[in-house]
């Protein structure tokens, strides 16, 4: 068996069994323990994953509200009238929020690459910062999820109710949480497959939307009507809730900015799979590059799709966006597209296909927030019963209580349907980008540790050409974002209730911080203390070099001389050069 124990510069150095020097794969001996999660999630499965639970209502269904642009009357007050930004500024908050999710992305990817462990975001920010980061993480990304499950399975029945505007949302709550909550119970690899075959319909979907729209635009509708960039004369409006020229106009943008962070909620979603990825250190990096291109590409395409196809102006569009119109709350730009264009039965395919969207994003809901809850109680953050698994691997309590949220839905079902869901968009983007701002603070607490243990970057097992720069201007911009995003509530005579929804996360984000400091009196992590290796819970198993799950890592530490250090001490010179030779052989592989 492998022990653990402090070392040089914080790695921790690996005692192993010259009797096991056969090359046991360690993820399998782990799996058969039956005490926590399991590394059984194909790299295929995780890749979906990170599609699966990022594309949702956000693209398919907000991207309307976002750029209609005649007088809409505002749903917290009737009195005042207000323009979205239109195509342009539409697309440029996706490209500058995608810029931003990208370097999230690519940030969480470098530190779960080279230090994969299973407890998710929060235990990165406790092992590099402070573990009152990590427990402000942790429970800020667990609301963030259980938020989020009521608002995807309200807007699966706002959907429905294009085709029957009387039938009540609760419904469909019901039948789509249990469904959901069943599927969670069962094995990963239930969940994995699933998640890939909805991941996959999406992607059709989306590619048989984008191709729609496109003709549309170039007049292969029934009617003919070529559009062009016609709709791009006013890309930019000058006009918001009564402030005119470039005020106007920068108030418009700054409010699409702020609701396009709903669209990409989510996107890190890759991360919370880690803990039961095969084969981490090889399959994350993988992972993070796909999800990256892959979203990027989707988002950018499909508004960019958008902006040439939908007016506006369209009253299907401002019903979309308005609490008017009782059945069309939930219509997506790409229905009003082919609507509009006079093309039949189309609009009720793709209608039918946006259930497939918030389905797999309420699923994807369920599991990361059962994941984060798990993580947190490993991490003695939450309570211990939540860090049990039963014999499959999954944590069933976790579970349970995270789809208890499910009851939040049936708020929707009141006459004020689209008030509550617009309360509950605007409470997770807020907790979704201080998801984001927690990822890159943990970020650089990992890089500080890097540098200051000596350990240069070119031996990382994944590293982005551009961290950790683009990595300081996604926390930048997070950072205005999170300051005001409520800058709505101060215009035109002070709101309150938009005030609560949009901060709330805020102040109980920074409660979460005080609370933990105060009780637990912890102390910044010192990046010379803080530890570069596999979590402990990672760092178990039999088998010489565990190169299934972790990599060898070849590196150099500048703070102890030139030593390099493979991650593993042998005590006889023999084996030492036999390891070293079995290390340098697969690195030239």
């Amino acid at each position: 068996m492998v022990k653990t124990e402090p070392g040089v510069g914080a790695v921790e150095k690996q005692r192993t069994d010259s009797s096991n020097s056969t090359g046991l794969d360690v993820e399998r001996m782990a799996g058969e323990q039956g005490d926590g999660l399991k590394r059984e999630l194909s790299p295929r499965d995780l890749n979906m994953i990170a599609f699966s639970g990022s594309v949702g209502t956000g693209l398919i269904i907000g991207t309307g509200k976002r750029m209609a642009s005649e007088p809409l009357q505002r749903l917290s007050s009737g009195s005042s009238n207000f323009s979205k930004g239109g195509p342009g500024s539409l697309l440029v908050c996706f490209l500058l929020i995608g810029f931003v999710v990208w370097s999230v992305i690519t940030a969480l990817g470098e530190m779960a690459a080279m230090c994969p462990m299973k407890k998710g975001f929060a235990g990165y920010a406790t092992r590099f910062v402070d573990p009152c980061l990590g427990f402000a993480t942790g429970w800020n990304y667990f609301l963030k999820y259980v938020i989020l499950l009521p608002t995807n399975l309200t807007a699966s029945g706002m959907i429905i109710q294009y085709w029957k505007p009387d039938l009540n949302v609760a419904i469909f709550v019901t039948i789509f949480g249990i469904g959901l909550v069943v599927l969670n119970l069962f094995h990963v690899s239930t969940y994995g497959g699933a998640q890939y075959y909805l991941g996959w319909a999406k992607i059709l979907i989306v590619i048989a939307m984008m191709c729609a729209g496109v003709a549309t635009s170039c007049g292969g509708g029934p009617r003919h009507r070529t559009v062009g960039f016609r709709y791009w004369t006013d890309a930019f409006h000058d006009e918001y809730n009564g402030f005119h020229g470039s005020l106007g106009r920068f108030l418009a943008w700054w409010f699409v900015l702020v609701s396009t962070c709903f669209a990409y909620t989510g996107a890190e979603i890759v991360g919370a799979s880690f803990g039961e990825v095969r084969e981490p250190r090889r399959n994350i990096p993988k992972a993070i590059k796909l999800t990256a291109i892959r979203i990027l590409l989707i988002y950018i395409l499909a508004v960019f799709v958008i902006t040439i196809s939908v007016d506006p102006s369209s009253p299907l569009l401002l019903k979309t966006a308005g609490e008017n119109g009782k059945g069309m709350k939930g219509i997506s730009p790409f229905v009003v597209a082919v609507k509009e264009a006079g093309i039949r039965f189309l609009p009720d395919i793709f209608n039918a296909g946006l259930l497939v969207f918030v389905i797999s994003a309420a699923n994807a809901d369920i599991y990361t927030a059962s994941r984060t809850l798990y993580g947190l109680s490993r991490d003695s953050q939450a309570p211990r019963i939540f860090g049990r698994t039963n014999l499959k691997g999954v944590p069933w309590q976790a579970v349970i209580v995270s789809s208890l949220f499910i009851v939040l839905g049936y708020m929707n079902a009141a006459k004020s349907a689209a008030q509550v869901f617009k309360y509950f968009v605007d409470v997770s983007t807020v907790l979704g980008v201080l998801n984001w701002m927690n990822i890159l603070l943990a970020y650089f607490g990992f890089v500080r540790a890097m540098r200051t243990q000596g350990f240069e970057r070119k031996y990382m097992p994944y590293r982005c050409f551009c961290q950790p720069y683009s990595g300081m201007f996604a926390l930048f911009v997070s950072i205005l974002v999170i300051l005001f995003s409520g800058y709505e509530c101060f215009v035109g005579g002070f709101d309150s209730t938009e005030f609560v929804t949009h901060y709330i996360g805020v102040f109980a984000y920074l409660f979460f911080i005080a609370f933990w400091k105060i009780t637990k009196r912890t102390k910044m992590v010192d990046p010379m203390e803080a530890s570069l290796s596999p979590s402990d819970e990672e760092g178990t198993g039999q088998g010489l070099p565990p190169a299934e799950w972790v990599t060898p890592l070849d590196l150099t530490s500048n703070t102890t001389g030139s030593q390099r250090l493979t991650g593993i001490d042998l005590k006889e010179n023999s084996e030492r050069g036999n390891l070293e030779e079995s290390v340098e052989g697969r690195m030239r592989r």
